[in-house]
């Protein structure tokens, strides 16, 4: 079967799959790159954050064409989303406190809270970390 011959679901599926695995290559990269090049790191963290919006939105869309499967799916969807805008802004955050834009820092640690799914989640103990951080370099 060629992707010519598949169903138009299943062509829909394997595109959005294909979108979601460059996208996360590309997000991988750029927190990898945020120590050694933060400028860098932050100008691909954006566009991450941009990408982020366009396909969760079509991974929404796609679900709700699946039906009651995707339904059901759609939370775990939406959870998984929230973790990688996390991972985004938690991110942007480290790239602004290594240039010194400390209360940039901030605002994106602010931002990324909502995000934080209850007082276990391991990244609210990394945002106060990084905090603490922000307050040792302003003195």
């Amino acid at each position: 079967m060629t992707n010519q011959d598949e169903d138009p679901k299943t062509h829909l599926a394997r595109s959005l799959a294909d979108r979601k695995k460059q996208f996360q290559r590309q997000l991988t990269e750029a927190v990898s790159r945020t120590a050694s090049d933060p400028a860098g790191a932050l100008l691909r963290l954006e566009q991450c954050h941009i990408e982020t919006d366009k396909l969760e939105k079509d991974e929404a869309a796609f679900l709700g064409r699946m039906g009651e499967w995707g339904l059901q799916q759609l939370p775990s969807a939406t959870k998984a989303w929230k973790e990688i805008r996390l991972q985004i802004l938690f991110g942007k955050a480290q790239g602004l406190l290594l240039l010194g834009h400390y209360d940039d820092a901030q605002s994106a640690i602010e931002a990324a809270r909502p995000y934080v799914a209850g007082p276990d989640h391991p990244a609210g103990a990394m945002m106060d970390e990084l905090e603490l951080a922000i307050l040792q370099a302003k003195a």
